[in-house]
Formats: C-alpha cells, structure tokens, sequence
C-alpha cells in the first residue's frame, strides 16, 4: 500500500515539475491536474501514512538544482498546508519548513522566488501562529524579495498577483506583532509599502493591498509610528488629491 502510494505521489511531483508554457490558457492542464491530485491525497490519506511521503518529496523538490522542481516543491507546500491537508503536521515541523521558505525568497530564479513568495501568504493565513512567531527567519528575506519585485509587478497581472500574496504575508505578520517585536521592521517596512502605493504602474489591486498592509503596520507600532506619521499623511493626501482614473480613485476610497 505504502509503495503504491509513494509512486503516486512521486508521478504527481514529477507532473507538477514540468513546464506550464504548453497549457498557459488550459484551466485542466495536467499541472493542475496533479496539483488536484496530490491535495486529494493529502487531505484522503491518514496523516501519519501520507505525510512522511509527501515531507520527503517537498524537501527533494525544493533541493533540486532546477528551478522547475523547486518550485513545484514549494507550490505543493502551500497547497496542502490548510486544515483539510497536512497542516498539523506541517506545524509539527514549521522549523524546517520555514528554511526552505526562505530558502526559496532569495533563490536566484525569479520564478522560484515569486513561488516562495506566494507559499509565505499561504503558510501566513493557515500555520498560524506558529509560521508568524518565525518573523525573525523570513521578515528579512520578505522585504528582500518585495524590495527587488517592485517595478515587475509593473509588468503583468500574475506579476502583481504575486506581490499582493507578499504583501499580504507581510501584513499578516505585522498583524501578528507586538510594538517590541516590529520594531526593528518599521522603516524598511514602510518604505517598501510606499513603493508600492505610490510606485508608478502599480497596478489597483496591488495598492490597495499595499493599503491595507500598511493599516496593519500603523496598528501594530502603534507610538513607534510617529516619527513617520508626517510623511505618511502627506502620501495619502497626495492619493487624494490626484485621484483621476477608475482605478485610483477606488484606491482613494
């Protein structure tokens, strides 16, 4: 049972590996398929018999020296790591998950960042609150990725998609937060959030999530915001006040 098993597993890793570019406009390519697959697997099959396998194949995938298995690695990560999935056993290890997280933000593909990036908004509203007690490890290699993303999630919406998850993980963590613990993230985090409410071709969405991560951030630093709140209100008057288009003025709502 455990051998079949594993070799169902490991043929559902290996589809999740391949390139998508053949079926980019297919909602059932056999990507998708095999991601339907394995989450039916993991939520279907007592914990204690899937897991081991399915812990195996992640860490495999996400040390794989092709870009392709890594990321695929990391996307099945996230999709199994809610409540119907492996997400108790995914707490039960969130040390060493977390390293391949990281691991992945400052990869030096874009495509596998972009991945880890997506998997940290994922782990942010499910490993709870066991991943967000973890700030110290990722918040670091976070502002890294979003730092570097800015100007390509200009470039397409899968592109801004994938910020929004970042930015969302990162309000998710600053949510988290006691004023002591955010401390040494208020700066560089609110910097970040401006280049990408105020960022030129930043895409509605995108700014509006920029919007509500940087609510979670004034909550939680609390009186360690003042020294910015100048500045803050200055941008948002900006926003305001120059609120033509559709898009910017749902922003300004």
């Amino acid at each position: 049972m455990t051998a079949m098993l594993q070799q169902i597993i490991e043929c559902g890793f290996a589809i999740a590996a391949e390139s998508t570019e053949d079926y980019a406009d297919d909602e059932e390519s056999p990507h998708t398929l095999s991601m339907y697959m394995l989450y039916n697997y993991a939520s279907e099959v007592p914990n204690n018999t899937i897991y081991p396998i399915f812990k195996t194949l992640i860490l495999q995938s996400c040390n794989h020296p092709e870009p392709l298995f890594k990321k695929a690695g990391l996307k099945v990560l996230g999709h199994v790591c809610d409540s119907d999935g492996l997400l108790d056993c995914i707490k039960d290890d969130i040390e060493e998950l977390t390293d391949l997280l990281v691991a992945g933000l400052v990869d030096q593909t874009q495509s596998v960042r972009e991945g880890a990036a997506i998997v940290v908004g994922q782990f942010s509203e499910n490993v709870v609150p066991e991943f967000l007690e973890l700030h110290g490890k990722v918040m670091p290699c976070l502002f890294q990725m979003l730092q570097s993303y800015i100007d390509q999630a200009t470039t397409s919406q899968d592109h801004a998609l994938n910020a929004e998850k970042a930015l969302f993980a990162l309000a998710e963590f600053a949510s988290q937060m006691e004023d002591s613990e955010i401390k040494p993230y208020v700066e560089t985090g609110l910097k970040i959030i401006d280049s990408y409410l105020n960022g030129a071709g930043q895409k509605r969405s995108v700014r509006y999530q920029a919007l509500n991560c940087l609510s979670a951030y004034i909550l939680a630093s609390q009186h360690l915001i003042h020294p910015y709140m100048t500045n803050l209100l200055q941008n948002l008057h900006q926003i305001i006040i120059t609120a033509t288009d559709k898009d910017s003025q749902q922003v300004k709502g």
